[in-house]
């Protein structure tokens, strides 16, 4: 009894707030995972779709406002006939990324409205369709982002927790703060850095052109990441 009472009392927690973030920081990064493995099983499932003859009815570039810029995609919808029923495709790709507007032009520019097109369709759902099959862009930034947030997620959940075994986080009664000083970046960090480098450098090149901007980006995590990993190798002076 003795002993568990001086472990309670030894024992901190991690502050709620923390604990919030944390959380939602990995629930974000399993819902990422989550579109990322949707878009990889229909990807592979479209390459093996039966084909049809389709016509381009539209064929138009559409911009997307963000908090970093405006980016672009090509939006193209197209008639195809199944079993003498006619649908409506809208659906270029899984997983298609936005993208500058050089790129989705260069995608408007392979469908002309009137052209004629080759349709995949999901024989179980006709209505459903891509005009291209396979793994695109986004499945890839889906997974690099969603892997990056749930390993950074807990990587700080295991450090925050083990500085409050520590007691060096404030708990609601007041503890000493937290304090990082003098010490090295977690390996993992590194690591992880450069997995979301490589994901995005990957997405980036493996849809009909490089996005050169995010592959510039993703260059930036990987020599991030591997400066990271030497730092957290580096010995401390005085090792």
């Amino acid at each position: 009894m003795l002993r568990k009472m001086i472990y309670t009392q030894r024992r901190t927690s991690i502050p709620f707030g923390i604990k919030f973030f944390l959380g939602a920081f990995i629930l974000g990064g399993l819902i990422a995972l989550g579109v990322g493995g949707s878009h990889f099983v229909w990807s592979v499932r479209s390459a093996s779709w039966p084909t049809v003859e389709g016509v381009v009815l539209t064929s138009k570039l559409e911009m997307h406002e963000g908090n970093k810029g405006a980016t672009y995609s090509a939006r193209i919808t197209y008639d195809y006939q199944v079993k003498g029923r006619h649908y409506d495709g809208r659906r270029l790709a899984f997983g298609a990324l936005a993208s500058s507007t050089g790129y989705a032009q260069g995608i408007l520019d392979r469908y002309p409205v009137g052209g004629k097109v080759r349709v995949y369709y999901d024989p179980r759902d006709p209505g459903e369709a891509v005009l291209e099959p396979g793994l695109h862009g986004g499945t890839w930034v889906c997974f690099g982002v969603g892997t990056v947030f749930v390993l950074t997620g807990v990587m700080l959940w295991q450090m925050f927790a083990a500085a409050s075994r520590a007691g060096l986080i404030s708990s609601p009664a007041g503890r000493r703060p937290l304090s990082p000083s003098g010490q090295k970046p977690p390996l993992l960090m590194g690591v992880i850095f450069i997995l979301m480098g490589a994901f995005v450098v990957i997405g980036a090149g493996s849809d009909a052109g490089a996005n050169w901007l995010a592959v510039t980006i993703g260059g930036l995590f990987i020599l991030g990441g591997v400066g990271l990993l030497a730092k957290s190798r580096a010995k401390a002076p005085g090792d």
